[in-house]
């Protein structure tokens, strides 16, 4: 039981703190390039941004099926928590790759081609992990029959 409301409480609090930066973004939108830090040239719109990336895979591994008899769902929760660390390390691989905190790639097509690959990677891994999970576990319904 107290798994469960702790599971229903990180659900709300990310699903607040999605809604609230959608909401900074479309009010304050000239406050995402302001430096947080004037020497490093740190840009809130990039804090907010590598927040919004750990938020969003926290959730959809927050979702996953909790069933550790099966061995489908066992892999299913480890791939999504490989997407929690790689979320949470992006920030820091996108200034690698960019050399700077805005993400900003002026002359490096390389470099952001390999940004944009992982980010779609954050983005798009847990939907074909719940894709895969759940034809995976169509077809075993359909076997049992």
């Amino acid at each position: 039981m107290a798994a469960m409301r702790r599971k229903i409480f990180l659900i709300i609090a990310s699903i607040i703190w999605v809604l609230a930066f959608i909401i900074f973004y479309v009010v304050y939108p000239d406050l995402l390039t302001k430096g947080l830090f004037p020497r490093t040239q740190f840009p809130l719109g990039t804090i907010i941004s590598w927040s919004l990336l750990a938020v969003y895979a926290v959730i959809l591994r927050s979702l996953a099926p909790n069933k550790p008899d099966k061995k489908s769902h066992s892999i299913a929760k480890k791939i999504l928590s490989v997407n929690i660390i790689l979320a949470i390390s992006w920030g820091l691989i996108s200034f690698f790759l960019s050399g700077n905190w805005a993400f900003a790639f002026p002359n490096s097509k390389q470099n952001f081609k390999i940004w944009i690959g992982i980010t779609s990677l954050i983005l798009f891994l847990p939907l074909v992990v719940y894709f895969v999970l759940a034809v995976y576990n169509l077809f075993a319904r359909f076997i049992r029959r």
